[in-house]
């Protein structure tokens, strides 16, 4: 049972697209290690892309397949999701999981993922199927004498593939009801409570916190078009137009009519971190974790503290790699060879290295030769 601390405190980590395979790159977990010791999480969410479904297969150099079918692809899924949990598992801090995109990009689906997060002992939310789908469930948070519900945490599957194999990259309305429902019970015993809804791909009312701008070194293009978070509703970093929801079924309306959700928690573009606020509920994107894919210095967590004796306040930030390692000779080479933005980078310092090993080879032999 997840409380709040006998201080009235509870910390929420979220880990938002991981996206790594079973030769993991070791940034990442150091990452995912030190998070946890510095911020101590009462409750750690990985909220999609967990893993790189879609290339779990591949070579340890280009993408060409070593392994196919179903029990080879779920012996790689496995190593994939150890990788990420393990850090977790070893300290005893219960996790929670919902899906993205990527998760399900190959043989092993969602269902089966599922069974794969909830054989560790830690995980108290695996995103199995309870009538609304895989991925949507709700997380209670118990007061701290245990007596009541205080907090709910919602999650909710945006991202994934149909029986038939067509991929979406939406929040069906069929959750939604399921989500009203689920809530009217909750109110009907504890009142209207504060919650969060977590989910991959943002909230399609994400758009409404950025404004067309002229082009300037920090604004991004879309269409022709530029853009920048409007500053009088958003603070943080727009790196990418946000990538929303297919197909707006009326999940924000439902989010205000449910009464008592803080915020709306997405992750899925890697470059976007920032928190604004429309129609009294907070927008908040959070970057990616991942070194494997493209990314930005905002690579880390994201931390969320409430204070059972403010219920309805809570404060956030986002933790980066370089937060948690400080910007040293070791921490800065190891984020350049790990980070596939960095690849330019690591490859010119790779072959500046060779070219000074060689001339120094070349010297020491003519001074011999002399």
């Amino acid at each position: 049972m997840l409380k709040f601390n006998s201080d009235g405190k509870f910390k929420i980590m979220q880990i938002s697209d991981a996206q790594d395979l079973p030769l993991v790159r070791k940034s990442l977990v150091r990452m995912i290690n030190r998070a946890c010791d510095v911020l101590q999480p009462d409750l750690v969410l990985f909220t999609g892309d967990n893993i790189l479904g879609n290339h779990i297969n591949d070579a340890v150099i280009g993408t060409k397949q070593i392994a196919s079918g179903h029990d080879a692809t779920r012996a790689r899924v496995e190593l994939a999701i150890r990788h990420i949990v393990l850090p977790l598992e070893k300290r005893k801090i219960p996790f929670a999981v919902l899906y993205g995109n990527h998760d399900d990009m190959n043989c092993i689906e969602k269902a089966e993922q599922s069974e794969i997060y909830g054989s560790y002992s830690s995980c108290i939310g695996s995103g199995a199927d309870i009538g609304a789908g895989c991925g949507t469930y709700d997380i209670p948070i118990m007061s701290s004498d245990g007596s009541k519900r205080a907090f709910t945490v919602w999650m909710l599957d945006s991202a994934g593939k149909y029986a038939d194999g067509s991929r979406y990259t939406t929040v069906s309305r069929d959750k939604i009801d399921w989500m009203l429902c689920r809530n009217k019970e909750i109110q009907k015993d504890f009142g209207v409570l504060p919650s969060f809804v977590f989910q991959h791909v943002p909230i399609p009312e994400t758009v409404r916190l950025i404004r067309e701008c002229k082009r300037t070194p920090e604004s991004i293009e879309h269409d022709g078009h530029f853009y920048e978070l409007d500053p009088q509703k958003a603070h943080g970093t727009l790196g990418e137009y946000p990538d929303v929801c297919s197909e707006n079924v009326g999940e924000f309306e439902a989010l205000k009519e449910m009464g008592g959700v803080l915020a709306a928690v997405a992750g899925h573009d890697h470059l976007n971190c920032f928190e604004g606020k429309v129609d009294d509920i907070d927008i908040i994107q959070t970057a990616c974790a991942s070194f494997r894919c493209y990314g930005n210095e905002m690579r880390g967590v994201r931390l969320f503290e409430l204070d059972e004796r403010k219920p309805f306040e809570y404060s956030t930030r986002t933790v980066t790699y370089f937060d948690l390692f400080k910007k040293t000779p070791l921490s800065v080479m190891r984020y350049i060879n790990d980070a596939d933005d960095k690849e330019k980078l690591k490859y010119g310092i790779w072959a500046g290295t060779a070219a000074t090993a060689a001339i120094g080879a070349l010297m020491i032999a003519v001074g011999k030769r002399k």
